[in-house]
């Protein structure tokens, strides 16, 4: 069977949920920068007016401004009792929603701000919000309006590059993102274009896309992260291994770039090193670590336990998606010996990919144990999955020499030259060895 290839991962574009800047009502709320004395100040005024609907909305303001989203609540809810078409307080509440975590909940209040007063809607959070829900189309529509009034907004045109990019509309993406560049080069969004690019096939566009990004930011971490991945893709280690090291500086903390050095040097063959930097990963985040990626780098120390047990961590972690830990697991067990319980392993990543390469190590467990007649049919499975599989022929030959069946070993033999020529002369290297 093949070693195993070094896989490439890629980063996914993460659209984070805008906190919008708050509506402070009053200019003597935001005249200091203590936040004790705000407070102090926005109680002073509930105090003097308790019946009027903007003291309440500057206290829920300071309220949302120190975190305390319940107390804001409460705030902006006496303010609605007091005034119900108050939009700076409905504003208010789809803030102190947002920082409970609970879009669904802030939405109304956006939509009632704007419907209540239209100059005083915060139609940008409302986009975000949208986003936030996954509600892509609605958000492009949102920031449509914004950018009716504020055509060069930077901060909108790349907050719609990211909702048509979600969308799958890559080429729309791009658009709004070159448009925000050509607007402010240094307020673009350059690993998103890449991200963009990418997606439409056009690498070498998006390793541009990353490169000035960091040109003009060289501090600029997601586009360094894009680009290192970028290089790494390509084979090139060397610049990719200096574009992890330039980011890690700004974050030695950083899941992604550890990750991402792991990936180097496994691609690189120093075991050592990648596993080094794949533990940082799962210390700094365990929830992001690789433990597959992991695993296999301990297998190829044949430091088996050591892997057995990130194979099972990958697998606990994530069970309706442990596939390839499954099927290094399978590997790692058949190395030390525990044929059963590799053969169940393979099994496990069948049910959960059906891919031939794992009907192929299936087969080649139950050929370990001399359990010819599974194996066959392993190996037959996955020539109907794919009826081009250069390995489930060359491991039908071998099971057919071990049966000493010469004509059909040969028969897979012919079958295989047509194929891969390569894995043909193994066999018949091996054939010619076996027939002496």
């Amino acid at each position: 069977m093949k070693d195993r290839k070094v896989r490439v991962f890629s980063l996914v574009l993460a659209v984070p949920l805008f906190v919008a800047a708050f509506w402070i009502f009053s200019a003597e709320v935001g005249a200091t920068d203590d936040p004790a004395g705000k407070l102090f100040q926005a109680l002073n005024w509930v105090s003097e007016s308790p019946d009027r609907a903007w003291a309440r909305v500057s206290l829920g303001d300071v309220y949302v401004s120190l975190g305390r989203h319940e107390d804001a609540i409460k705030a902006y809810k006496t303010a609605l009792r007091f005034e119900p078409d108050n939009a700076f307080a409905m504003n208010g509440m789809g803030y102190a929603w947002l920082g409970l975590g609970k879009p669904e909940k802030a939405l109304q209040f956006f939509v009632d701000a704007a419907a209540a007063d239209p100059s005083k809607a915060d139609l940008k959070s409302l986009g975000y919000t949208w986003m936030a829900l996954g509600k892509n189309a609605e958000a492009l529509d949102t920031f449509n309006s914004v950018l009716a009034k504020e055509p060069e907004n930077t901060e909108i045109l790349n907050a719609m590059g990211q909702a048509s990019y979600s969308m799958g509309d890559f080429a729309g993406a791009v658009k709004y993102f070159e448009t925000a560049i050509s607007v402010d080069p240094l307020k673009g969004d350059y690993a998103s274009l890449g991200y963009s690019y990418s997606a439409l096939g056009m690498e070498n566009r998006a390793k541009e896309s990353y490169s000035e990004g960091v040109r003009l930011r060289p501090r600029d971490q997601e586009s360094l992260n894009a680009l290192g991945f970028s290089l790494f893709s390509r084979g090139r280690l060397e610049e990719a291994r200096e574009i992890f090291y330039e980011s890690l500086d700004i974050d030695p903390d950083n899941v992604y770039v550890l990750n991402g050095l792991g990936y180097v040097y496994s691609a690189g063959k120093d075991h050592e090193k990648a596993i080094e930097f794949l533990e940082k990963a799962a210390r700094a985040d365990q929830s992001q670590a690789d433990y597959v990626t992991t695993g296999y780098e301990y297998a190829a120390l044949e430091r088996h336990q050591e892997a057995v047990a990130a194979f099972r961590r990958a697998i606990s972690r994530d069970p309706s998606s442990a596939a390839e830990a499954w099927y290094g697991l399978g590997y790692t067990l058949i190395a030390m010996g525990s044929n059963v319980e590799a053969m169940d392993a393979f099994r496990r990543s069948y049910m959960l990919m059906p891919e031939p390469r794992t009907l192929n190590s299936l087969g080649y467990a139950y050929m370990v144990v001399r359990n010819y007649p599974n194996a066959i049919e392993a190996f037959n499975r996955a020539l109907g999955i794919d009826p081009e599989d250069a390995q489930a022929r060359f491991n039908l030959a071998l099971a057919m020499l071990d049966l000493d069946r010469r004509a059909e070993a040969r028969k897979y033999y012919g079958e295989l030259q047509k194929i891969d020529e390569e894995l043909a002369a193994e066999l018949k290297s091996i054939m010619d060895e076996a027939w002496k």
